[in-house]
């Protein structure tokens, strides 16, 4: 969470109460191994269009398209196709599904904000692999 506090009472409510641009983050989710050797970035906010895989819960195994994401009071959860339930009316409604509970398996449209978060993260990756780089010469040269 983006909070020092360990109180739950407080983490609650700077989730419930945490603006657009942060409430963005928590439908983060991680890439499968190969979006993420082909670009270099372990998580990625998740968007409608993109494919997941469900890893956890009762629809585990299943690969399909988020259709929906969900973000109200607190509760952070994805609509995906197939992955519905029938109620006694005879209704087919969405599951929610949380985001930490899929993989991102392939996006959905790669636009070019996207393309500025992946770039974004592969120079930061590349900054800190230089700095321990430097850090490890500066520490055998003593």
């Amino acid at each position: 969470m983006l909070t020092k506090t360990k109180k739950p009472s407080k983490q609650r409510k700077r989730r419930y109460n945490a603006p657009h641009h942060i409430r963005r983050k928590f439908f983060s989710a991680p890439l499968s191994r190969s979006l993420r050797e082909q670009y270099g970035v372990r998580t990625m906010p998740i968007r409608s269009g993109d494919s997941v895989y469900i890893r956890k819960g009762s629809f585990k195994g299943i690969e399909a398209k988020v259709v929906r994401l969900h973000a109200k009071r607190g509760k952070y959860f994805l609509e995906i196709e197939n992955v519905v339930r029938e109620k006694t009316t005879g209704v087919r409604q969405f599951y929610p599904i949380s985001p930490s509970n899929v993989i991102i398996t392939k996006f959905g449209a790669m636009d070019e904000t996207r393309r500025q978060i992946i770039e974004r993260r592969r120079q930061e990756r590349r900054m800190k692999a230089l700095e321990k780089a430097a850090k490890a010469a500066t520490e055998e040269e003593e």
